[in-house]
């Protein structure tokens, strides 16, 4: 068609003869629509995050400056077995504790002749932990409770608690607190039972942070739902206490584009090291939570401080090819 002349109206015949397009005498009109802005929003742009870096943690947060108002809460039932929500809020709060390369791995445990005391749990717990910071008054402790079947005594197949602890701030070897735990724990379950002074209790040395964040993931995702239901109501499965220290390094600002940028290479760095939920990071626009990432997380101390210097120092666009500056001044490995 010739540039400049009118687009041809189609031609109707038969009945529809001389009609004009349906368009000019049919349409709607759409005086009465007012015009509606178009929200164009650049996903680089418009936005600030706030970055808190814990021991073994990071967590960054839209920075709304909008009141949110809070949904649901409230009294709570009872407690019946570990949550996925539960789960994921002990590990969130483990990974905040510092100092957790010097501690100990406690398991305390019942003998056949507790088994009328099974019930009282939690009392006997409460009376350790008591024991506990009265001997050691600078300790801290994160304690998990499980349940299992009695593979032998005259109690076999029933269900049977026993708790995991882990314990920062001990002096002394381990072999005086060895002998300390299973004299206070013998006195405070009071069977009379010498075999559960000797066998009843057993600790070990935290050999790193990843060592106790191991150990923790193994015995956070342990439970069986159908031992849960035999036993009915459990209380609380966790909980944390003492001197813990979970104070958080440092608070920074980020900006969109930083943030979209960190987010790609912190996904990156969980799925290399195997982390179920690497690829739901992706989509998270509002703020995320990294395990495993911390100014004491080993052996990748700084890891944070490293990417946000080569983000800052320009365009970054692949984690293996990190700007000559950067590189030189030894802030990447």
């Amino acid at each position: 068609m010739a540039a400049g002349l009118p687009k041809p109206q189609p031609q109707y015949s038969g009945d529809f003869a001389g009609s004009q397009p349906r368009a000019s005498v049919g349409a709607c009109p759409t005086a009465h629509i007012s015009p509606q802005p178009r929200k164009q929003q650049d996903p680089f742009t418009g936005s600030s995050y706030l970055l808190t870096t814990h021991a073994g943690m990071i967590k960054l947060t839209e920075n709304i400056t909008t009141e949110v108002i809070q949904k649901g809460g409230g009294p709570r039932g009872q407690v019946q077995g570990l949550s996925y929500a539960s789960r994921r809020r002990a590990l969130r709060t483990l990974c905040m504790v510092r100092g957790q390369g010097r501690g100990v791995f406690l398991t305390l445990t019942y003998s056949d002749a507790a088994s009328p005391l099974w019930s009282r749990n939690k009392a006997h717990l409460d009376k350790f932990l008591k024991r506990l910071r009265r001997h050691f008054p600078d300790a801290g402790y994160f304690w998990r409770i499980e349940y299992q079947r009695r593979k032998s005594g005259d109690n076999v197949g029933t269900p049977v608690p026993h708790f995991h602890l882990l314990i920062f701030g001990i002096p002394g070897t381990i072999t005086d607190f060895r002998a300390w735990v299973a004299q206070a724990w013998f006195e405070v379950v009071g069977t009379g039972d010498q075999h559960h002074r000797r066998a009843g209790t057993e600790a070990s040395h935290i050999k790193s942070r990843r060592h106790a964040m191991r150990y923790a993931s193994k015995y956070m995702t342990k439970d069986d739902p159908d031992l849960i239901d035999e036993v009915g109501v459990t209380g609380r499965m966790w909980g944390y206490g003492g001197e813990l220290d979970l104070s958080s390094a440092s608070v920074g600002e980020l900006l969109r584009s930083e943030y979209v940028e960190l987010r790609r290479l912190v996904k990156r760095w969980l799925k290399a090291n195997r982390c179920s939920y690497a690829d739901r990071i992706a989509i998270c626009n509002h703020g995320f939570t990294a395990l495993g990432i911390g100014d004491e997380a080993d052996p990748d101390v700084f890891l944070i401080d490293r990417l946000l210097a080569a983000i800052r120092a320009g365009p970054y666009k692949d984690p293996e090819r990190y700007v000559p500056e950067i590189r030189e001044n030894g802030l990447l490995s």
